[in-house]
């Protein structure tokens, strides 16, 4: 697995509407995924962003200081893919950390008005 990183990162420079490996999942797929799984409240009070907002979480989720490739090697993807088998009901729904970490840099960012 690989990851794509860059200080100006911007998704929609990559032009793409589906999932290309590496890169950063496009803006209308995390909208779909924050409706989906109605964060509108929740143990951790996690809310839905507007459009905007989600467009600029959803890009400095790839914003590094330099340029960087982050390889995962085969063994550390099945790791992580039997830790998340042995979790059982416990396990995260697909997409679901991914739009949380999106949705709380959001607000940390309309904090320190970054």
């Amino acid at each position: 697995g690989r990851a794509w990183f860059h200080p100006m990162y911007d998704t929609d420079a990559v032009g793409h509407s589906k999932v290309i490996a590496g890169h950063a999942i496009p803006h209308k797929m995390v909208e779909g995924f924050m409706k989906s799984l109605h964060l509108s409240g929740g143990k951790d009070g996690v809310g839905l962003l507007e459009y905007d907002e989600l467009v600029e979480a959803n890009n400095r989720v790839r914003r590094t200081p330099h340029a960087t490739i982050n390889i995962l090697r085969r063994s550390q993807l099945s790791a992580a893919g039997e830790y998340e088998k042995g979790l059982g009901e416990k396990q995260p729904k697909a997409n679901s950390i991914y739009v949380r970490n999106a949705v709380r840099l959001s607000k940390k960012m309309k904090i320190t008005n970054l």
